[in-house]
């Protein structure tokens, strides 16, 4: 604070090229070069923090980077699932993966029901949750 004050006086005594000159009341400079002064001292200086304050959200990069090595994980899990599905539990593991379609589409693709693609949806879910676990996912 000691600085922002030493400032706007010094503003205020010697001018700056900012100096008052009349055209506005002398307290109204005043407010108007105080904020400006203020911003320009406080408004451009970093929030710090302690690393044992710190907080995962105060890291952003890092946090992209570990949800990046999370989904890659996962995808490899989901592959290793895949694998040990039964084949129309594969076929709509790969529909639900890789192309975003609702449950008529996938009932069109898979010729089945509608209601079908929901029953085995659940069942995929049942079977992706147990093998995940297995996995040590929580």
């Amino acid at each position: 604070m000691g600085d922002l004050a030493q400032s706007v006086a010094l503003l205020l005594i010697k001018g700056d090229g900012q100096a008052f000159d009349g055209r506005a009341e002398k307290k109204t400079w005043l407010q108007r070069v105080t904020d400006h002064r203020a911003l320009r001292l406080f408004g451009k200086r970093k929030k710090t923090v302690s690393l044992e304050e710190a907080s995962p959200d105060d890291f952003p990069y890092q946090q992209r980077q570990e949800k990046e090595v999370l989904v890659k994980e996962l995808e490899g899990s989901l592959d290793e699932l895949a694998d040990e599905l039964p084949p129309r539990l594969r076929e709509l593991l790969d529909l639900l993966r890789q192309e975003a379609y609702d449950t008529e589409e996938i009932a069109k693709r898979m010729r089945i029901k509608p209601n079908s693609v929901s029953k085995l949806k659940r069942r995929l879910f049942d079977k992706a949750r147990e093998f995940l676990k297995s996995k040590g996912w929580k």
